[in-house]
């Protein structure tokens, strides 16, 4: 009798023992018994079954890898223990790394080098294997960042801080305007913890510093369709916190903290206070306190406006902020209207 050795890839072998020696081909892993004539080769013992022995070691670790990489790719975020790092989540720039830590909320949070927008990086998690925990997606340089109405949003690298905050919102939440109100006053409540700034707001999601845009905010989301309600929510934001070159088309538009106040902050601490307010309102958006925040910090009302929504354009008068954040104005021609959607723009003093 003699055993049969099978190799972990290939075709069995055959062994014959003959005294102290053993007769086989190449391979080892199973060993069963079988009575072959000998093919090839002549090997003590001893030395068949250390080979065995390493081809068994060798695949041990093969398996290991393969469990570690599985367990690896499916990798959850746990709130409760606070764990902090979700760097699994794909990107079409150079990566995502993890790099931010919110103590307080334990929130979990992708930071890249490159990537073409935080918003759309925030979408592609939220439709994959999100199960509802706020996330926090943050660039040093969007390449195709963007604003209300898909414009571009100049978004330079190391220029600023560009973040989206992935969220599910409580129900009931069917519009998204006291959201932008809520990321508003977040990001400047956070700005002020930083640096004395008296930042504004241009109706209804424009930061302003000096004049100058210093910042803006989308909101996106999905509506579930059986319920009618959001299924999810992202916050994006975007503040130009450095000096830099701003591109021609907004030289004369834009502005940054630190061009204006000449404090150069930290925009790690900046980053983690804009969480912690915005997580703090985002039980209650529609509170009063929210409201009178944002209502004193808008400069649009009882300004010459130019109005524009998807079906016409034309001038009026800013006449008030409604309890639901929409816009009252007075046109030209005498008529008061409400905006809820749209854009506002102030015109410049003649």
């Amino acid at each position: 009798m003699c055993p049969l050795l099978r190799l972990a890839h290939g075709a069995p072998y055959f062994v014959r023992e003959r005294s102290s020696e053993v007769m086989f081909t190449l391979g080892v892993l199973s060993i069963g018994s079988h009575q072959m004539p000998t093919l090839w080769g002549i090997f003590p013992k001893a030395t068949v079954f250390v080979i065995a022995f390493i081809q068994r070691l060798y695949n041990i670790f093969l398996f290991l890898s393969r469990v570690f990489e599985k367990i690896k790719a499916r990798i959850k975020i746990d709130l409760k223990k606070q764990l902090y790092c979700a760097t699994i989540i794909p990107d079409q720039g150079k990566g995502g790394i993890c790099q931010m830590k919110i103590e307080k909320y334990g929130i979990a949070a992708v930071e890249y080098e490159v990537t073409d927008s935080t918003n759309e990086r925030a979408k592609a998690y939220a439709t994959g294997e999100w199960r509802g925990e706020p996330t926090l997606f943050i660039a040093e340089e969007q390449t195709k960042g963007r604003g209300r109405y898909s414009r571009k949003f100049h978004s330079k690298s190391g220029a600023g801080v560009y973040l989206s905050l992935l969220f599910k919102p409580k129900s009931g939440i069917n519009d998204t305007t006291s959201i932008i109100a809520l990321a508003a006053i977040s990001m400047i409540n956070a700005i002020n913890e930083e640096a004395s700034a008296d930042v504004k707001i241009k109706w209804v999601n424009d930061l302003i510093l000096g004049c100058r845009k210093l910042g803006g905010i989308l909101i996106e989301g999905a509506i579930d369709p059986l319920t009618k309600t959001y299924s999810y929510l992202i916050a994006g934001i975007g503040v130009n916190l450095y000096k830099t070159d701003f591109d021609k088309e907004i030289e004369d538009i834009a502005t940054s903290l630190e061009g204006e106040c000449g404090i150069k902050i930290d925009k790690t601490r900046l980053v983690r206070s804009f969480v912690r307010h915005f997580l703090e309102g985002i039980s209650s958006p529609d509170s009063e306190e929210l409201f009178e925040a944002y209502k004193n910090r808008l400069i649009t009302v009882g300004k010459t406006v130019t109005v524009r929504t998807v079906t016409e354009e034309y001038g009026a008068t800013a006449i008030g902020l409604n309890r639901d954040y929409s816009l009252s104005v007075k046109t030209d021609w005498g008529e008061e209207k409400r905006i809820y959607t749209g854009e506002v723009s102030v015109k410049a003093k003649q």
